[in-house]
């Protein structure tokens, strides 16, 4: 009896670890598929939200991330801008990229 209980939990192990084998083809590398659940209703950065900004978050790099620090307050951390300086009217602003 012990000898067929044995034999059974290890056919049973056997085809679940044969079960979880998976194979997937290589896709084509230039393609990215994303599923969402609803449209884009707006590609501009500047005034998309939620499902946008999630998207565009994944295809454009920002100048600047705004990012939290250690004190709980938040600072602009260089992304695609190294640095950038401002007119003294604050009107014009440039930005050095790298």
């Amino acid at each position: 009896m012990h000898f067929a209980n044995t034999r059974m939990i290890a056919l049973i192990v056997l085809l679940g670890i044969t079960a979880c084998v998976h194979y997937t083809r290589p896709g084509d590398p230039e393609k990215v598929v994303y599923a969402l659940y609803e449209d884009i209703k707006d590609w501009d950065p500047a005034t998309a939200f939620s499902l946008e900004v999630m998207v565009l978050g994944n295809i454009y790099e920002p100048l600047h991330w705004y990012v939290a620090d250690s004190t709980g307050g938040y600072h602009f951390r260089p992304a695609l801008a190294t640095r950038y300086e401002h007119s003294n009217d604050g009107l014009h602003w440039t930005f050095y990229l790298r």
